[in-house]
């Protein structure tokens, strides 16, 4: 499961530069400024993981479903000789007038 770690990591390490930039254009101290970054980092590292799984699982059912359907398409009788009633044929000739 590489890509909810990937995303944590994008979160982590984007929560932490925005929180340094952010720290040092207000003019905080430095000790203050590394951290509330840790902080914010470890908790959009959680939030990214979260996002990530959640995302993998809704990847896998939706890959589950579209195989399912191709298997269930592929195991039904196709019988050409069935025609639709839907279907309309242009080679069929109207005998009703146009109506003018």
């Amino acid at each position: 499961m590489l890509a909810p770690r990937s995303i944590a990591a994008a979160f982590g390490v984007l929560a932490f530069s925005v929180s340094i930039l952010s720290g040092l254009w207000s003019g905080n101290l430095t000790g203050v400024i590394l951290s509330r970054s840790i902080w914010a980092m470890a908790v959009f590292v959680v939030i990214g993981l979260v996002i990530g799984l959640v995302a993998g699982v809704v990847v896998r059912e939706n890959v589950d479903q579209r195989e399912a359907r191709e298997v269930a398409s592929e195991e039904l009788p196709i019988d050409d000789n069935e025609v639709s009633t839907d279907q309309n044929s242009s080679t069929e000739t109207v005998s009703e007038p146009m109506g003018t």
